[in-house]
């Protein structure tokens, strides 16, 4: 089995750096038809190139004014065909994701086949855990909250008792972890083996390791960040096998 994983940061082509917010303040509000095109683009023929069996995908939108209406999940499941299919929803919990623009502002898992459900946290108003369940196993895909480590460490609790009802599990996707002791502290809570391969933010010289994965311990993981530029973070290339 093998995933990718990306933050693909509204496919919106920035690259992580404050210099370039700050000198494209108006495309986080109002998009870029032809880069997000382009960037959508891009993935796709990562996505043939590697030959993923499932795609996560953080933060994409669904068909905001910033997309110029466009479902960029269902996009990217348009251009690849071969049996793909999106699985999007909102990232927020509660009362947001009733508004006009920020309830498209989503998660999606891209898939072949597989049982789908979506978690919904009760830490953080950014709380939308994804899962798909395969033979075997399922893949949790996330994205924890960017601001407080007490709020992330309460999200993984709450991540744990999901986790305790299934027998085996890969967790992935953009955890924003500022440091190496988030990642342990959430290794021993989740009872998972942490996988990563060095810094995936910002894209240009990366210097935080946000994106990583978890497993159980029936399951091995071999993590391959890709130097590539589609969004703000680099992508997660994640092998599955037994351990």
């Amino acid at each position: 089995m093998k995933i990718l994983s990306l933050n693909a940061g509204y496919f919106l082509g920035y690259d992580g750096t404050l210099s370039d917010y700050i000198r494209h303040p108006l495309r986080g509000f109002l998009g870029d038809s032809a880069i997000q095109s382009k960037r959508v683009d891009r993935f796709t023929r990562l996505v043939k190139e590697i030959e993923p069996d499932t795609v996560l995908l953080q933060e994409v939108d669904q068909g905001s004014i910033r997309s110029t209406r466009v479902s960029r999940p269902e996009e990217v499941s348009r251009q690849l065909s071969d049996g793909f299919e999106a699985f999007a929803a909102t990232k927020y919990c509660g009362w947001v994701n009733s508004l006009p623009f920020l309830g498209k502002m989503s998660n999606a898992i891209v898939y072949r086949e597989g049982k789908l459900k979506n978690h919904y946290l009760e830490t953080g108003r950014k709380s939308l855990v994804q899962e798909i369940s395969l033979e075997g196993y399922s893949i949790f895909s996330v994205h924890l909250a960017r601001f407080g480590s007490a709020v992330r460490h309460n999200q993984i609790k709450e991540l744990e008792k999901i986790l305790h009802e299934r027998d085996e599990y890969v967790v992935a996707g953009d955890f924003n972890f500022h440091n190496k002791g988030e990642a342990q502290q959430a290794s021993d809570v989740l009872k998972a083996e942490a996988s990563t391969d060095g810094e995936t933010f910002p894209v240009e010289n990366p210097r935080k390791t946000l994106d990583m994965a978890f497993s159980s311990k029936g399951l091995d993981l071999d993590v391959e960040v890709l130097d590539r530029k589609i969004s703000d973070h680099r992508p997660l290339v994640i092998d599955v096998g037994k351990a």
